[in-house]
């Protein structure tokens, strides 16, 4: 285990020094707004989105995909750590 790819997968997704682009889990973490994330593979392929509800100790993350079927998203869970919403769209295909 790289100690550079621990520090980044420790990073704060709300730090605004960060350059908006860090990787938790297995996935690259893209800012795209304030409170939402693209969620990447390796290859840089979209596996979906991760949006923030809440402040501080009440905060979730929404895991989300794009459905080009219906032009929408669809919410795939709510979850307590940014870890757990992340891998819920890596392994939710």
């Amino acid at each position: 285990m790289s100690t550079t790819s621990d520090t980044r997968a420790m990073a704060d997704p709300f730090d605004r020094s960060s350059q908006g682009r860090f990787r938790v889990g297995g996935a690259d973490l893209l800012r795209v707004s304030e409170r939402c994330w693209r969620a990447m593979d390796r290859s840089g392929r979209v596996l979906g989105h991760i949006q923030a509800r809440g402040e501080s100790d009440a905060r979730r993350y929404v895991a989300r995909r794009f459905l080009t079927s219906r032009n929408a998203y669809r919410d795939l869970g709510e979850f307590w750590t940014l870890r757990e919403a992340v891998d819920c769209v890596r392994f939710s295909r």
